[in-house]
């Protein structure tokens, strides 16, 4: 695996849990090379779903553990982060170039949670859960198959062929779920927890887009927590993005990441239980 590096961050293959990173980086990939679980070193017990079966909001709630609703007392729902990111120091910079909130709410609630108040604003976009279906314009190849469209979910993965609603996390591989994850964890940007957005980007200037960007600006977690926010990006290519590297379709980019839990897969205060996945499957 070739990286691109930014920052001080070398390598992502790592245990991922009880730890704050706060530093820029981005990572190139093929697909076909590289997964790996972010996991928790003491997992808690979380109730187990089915893969992609969509619960209500009242049966999530329900799965947030006595320790996680204790320490939610303490908190302010939305509140002011005390740990965020800057998108501007992503390998994309959200302040360059053209973008997009993924618009959730005008593909309707397709998780437990539904998007709130207009759309094409950014509580419009607000979600728990949601997916939205994008059709690129280039195709990409995952382990042999290629895609010209995707979904991208809120929880903090693209997949293909259907959208994904599951909120904890399982190690890769899994069976029948092709995806992309930077960071497959349960993101809930409900109250002003942050915001997804997405472009489209002729890399090599031969007039043809070649590349899909998505990314999580400053997400916090369920249950619409806001004082420690996440932000990074994932970018899927043709392989001839000269940026990424020829022959090279996945990069990952990441500023500060502050939490790695939601409450309802085992979490509180944003770590333990179930942590985040990261990687290709």
């Amino acid at each position: 695996m070739r990286q691109i590096q930014r920052g001080t961050m070398r390598n992502l293959i790592q245990r991922w849990n009880r730890a704050v990173v706060t530093t820029a980086g981005a990572m190139a990939l093929s697909s076909a090379v590289w997964s790996q679980e972010m996991e928790s070193a003491e997992p808690a017990p979380v109730a187990v779903i089915p893969m992609n079966v969509d619960i209500d909001d009242a049966q999530k709630e329900a799965m947030i553990s006595p320790e996680a609703r204790a320490a939610r007392e303490g908190g302010v729902a939305g509140g002011r982060p005390t740990c965020s990111g800057d998108p501007d120091n992503l390998f994309y910079p959200l302040n360059q170039g053209t973008w997009t909130l993924v618009p959730f709410f005008g593909d309707g609630a397709t998780g437990a949670g539904p998007a709130q108040g207009p759309a094409g604003t950014e509580d419009g976009e607000a979600n728990d859960d949601d997916s939205a279906f994008f059709n690129f314009s280039f195709l990409f190849v995952l382990y042999g198959d290629t895609y010209g469209s995707c979904y991208i979910n809120n929880n903090g993965n693209i997949s293909f062929g259907q959208r994904f609603s599951t909120f904890t996390s399982q190690p890769f591989p899994i069976d029948g779920f092709p995806m992309v994850a930077p960071f497959w964890a349960d993101v809930d940007t409900r109250t002003n927890n942050g915001a997804v957005w997405y472009r489209q980007l002729d890399s090599n200037n031969d007039g043809l887009n070649d590349t899909l960007v998505v990314t999580w600006e400053n997400v916090g977690y369920y249950f619409q927590e806001g004082e420690l926010r996440n932000t990074f990006q994932v970018a899927i290519s043709n392989g001839t993005n000269p940026q990424m590297g020829l022959g090279y379709n996945v990069l990952f980019s990441y500023d500060n990441m502050c939490w790695t839990t939601g409450d309802a897969s085992g979490g509180t205060n944003g770590f333990g239980g179930t942590a985040s996945t990261v990687g290709a499957n």
